[in-house]
């Protein structure tokens, strides 16, 4: 790669407060801020140029793709109308929207204190990207049935399971949530669906608002633990009606937990953030 060394890349970074909204930022270009980042977490195989704030060397600005820098807003564009709703990751540029939707805008930006950060996606995960009005909105990915799980290699999941689910701060309260939790039960037909434990408290309130209109589902939602054995499944319709939904019951919910399921989060965090360094290109 050549670097425009001592060049000003103007970053277009999202307003939290207005939808829409973007706050221009000139950021230098040079040695000490690009670096390759792992496309799929683990796997090192695949990597891609990134740039970095001189501020913050842990969060990407911008990536180098065809020969040219973009900022991250304008990659989460897209000018094909045929684009819109939940639509299936297939290609390479949208596996590289929804490594920056969930590593960079959801983990650098916008993950809340109740909220555990995604493990990377791998090159093969099922995932779809929720796009609106030409900007990619959000995402989840789903681990089908019987795939097996990386945790424990000799263990395949029991049921599909939705892993991760992520809608942009900005463009939340419009039934975007719902609308991929929808489209998650639309794709299977099994008797039980999963929800990644432990939910967060927004997860909480949308399974609600599902389940109030499609109450014949009461049985259909779980939150699951590691590949979902029936002893690893709690009915989410029936935790709903006891958990209130209070800032104070939310923040003390996880160490509520007993000390085995802790230390599955906590293993979850640890290899969640061990891939979150940026390898220096040297010249």
């Amino acid at each position: 790669y050549l670097l425009p060394v001592l060049q000003l890349f103007q970053v277009r970074f999202a307003s939290l407060k207005r939808q829409n909204s973007y706050i221009m930022k000139s950021v230098p270009i040079g040695l000490s801020n690009v670096g390759f980042v792992p496309l799929y977490g683990a796997d090192l195989r695949q990597k891609v140029l990134a740039l970095f704030s001189p501020q913050d060397q842990f969060t990407a600005v911008g990536l180098y793709l065809l020969d040219r820098w973009w900022s991250l807003e304008d990659i989460l564009k897209t000018a094909d109308p045929a684009r819109d709703g939940c639509v299936e990751v297939e290609t390479l540029g949208e596996r590289i929207v929804l490594y920056i939707l969930n590593r960079v805008v959801y983990r650098a930006m916008e993950m809340s204190s109740d909220e555990l950060p995604f493990l990377c996606h791998g090159e093969s995960d099922n995932a779809k990207i929720l796009w609106k009005d030409g900007q990619a909105v959000g995402f989840y990915s789903v681990k089908p049935s019987g795939s097996l799980c990386s945790t424990f290699l000799t263990q395949c999941y029991q049921l599909p399971i939705m892993d991760s689910i992520f809608v942009r701060k900005c463009h939340r309260d419009n039934g975007l949530g719902l609308q991929m939790l929808e489209n998650f039960v639309e794709c299977f037909k099994e008797d039980c669906l999963g929800l990644r434990y432990p939910l967060s408290k927004v997860m909480y309130k949308v399974c609600g608002k599902y389940l109030s209109l499609y109450p014949a589902d009461r049985d259909l939602l779980w939150e699951v633990e590691s590949v979902g054995r029936p002893s690893q499944r709690t009915n989410i319709a029936n935790k709903i009606q006891y958990l209130p939904f209070t800032e104070h019951s939310v923040a003390n919910r996880v160490g509520a937990e007993n000390e085995g399921v802790m230390e599955k989060v906590t293993s979850r965090i640890q290899e969640a953030m061990e891939y979150t360094v940026e390898i220096v290109v040297r010249f």
